[in-house]
């Protein structure tokens, strides 16, 4: 009841009262201690999530990896109850910066989803696309390219052409294959890009953008000085 209660409150940003109510049951799952309470781990990475919307990372960065730590020593290093904390903990280390961090996290969210039987799809897109995202920060082009156009078919099968994070997964690959000398391939993503804009003409338009710039700029680079570029 706690955790459910802390986690709605959460939803609707009353973290000092998601905070109260978190305490009071880890405080009560502690006192029980059952060998293999999963909710030991949920709970000090709920309070993690509190702490990271006050900014408080040092208190953030402590309570992941008291989840992960509770998650260990109660179900086993490899146990599928642990993907959704390491999720979160890999997304809280690449927002403030330690894109090393969160690949090791999802690397190792990887390892335990592809161990299952079957493989739960949402998390295997899920981690991959984080793990693309981080290695891209690290500088590592090639695994990132990769990685993106390894799960590019199904990220768009799941959520659908226009989803927000598809349109944004197809920029970053056409960015990562220009960085790698492969001109044609981001041009193929960039009119790919345009044709999902135009079939829905109610979509942001921010992506549409950035697609048409950087496809400009490619043709610009294309066509050599002094020659003009056809968007076509």
């Amino acid at each position: 009841v706690h955790y459910e209660l802390g986690t709605g409150l959460i939803a609707v940003g009353q973290v000092d009262s998601a905070l109260v109510m978190l305490e009071r049951g880890l405080a009560e799952r502690e006192a029980m201690n059952a060998p293999r309470d999963n909710l030991l781990g949920e709970f000090h990475a709920g309070i993690a999530t509190v702490y990271q919307m006050q900014e408080k990372t040092a208190e953030a960065e402590r309570e992941f990896a008291r989840a992960i730590r509770s998650h260990e020593e109660r179900m086993g290093p490899d146990n599928p109850g642990m993907l959704t904390t390491l999720s979160r903990a890999a997304a809280f280390e690449f927002l403030r910066g330690d894109y090393a961090r969160s690949v090791d996290y999802n690397r190792r969210g990887l390892r335990i989803i592809l161990a299952q039987q079957p493989v739960s799809a949402p998390y295997l897109l899920g981690f991959r696309l984080a793990l693309a995202q981080g290695l891209e920060q690290l500088g590592d082009i090639a695994e990132a390219r990769d990685t993106y156009e390894a799960i590019m078919p199904g990220m768009e099968g799941l959520y659908g052409p226009s989803s927000p994070a598809v349109l944004e997964a197809w920029i970053s690959l056409a960015g990562a294959s220009s960085k790698l000398g492969r001109p044609e391939r981001s041009l193929e993503i960039y009119r790919h890009i345009r044709s999902i804009f135009a079939a829905d003409s109610t979509l942001d338009d921010l992506p549409l953008a950035c697609a048409s710039e950087n496809m400009a700029m490619l043709l610009c680079e294309r066509s050599g000085p002094g020659r003009s570029a056809s968007s076509d």
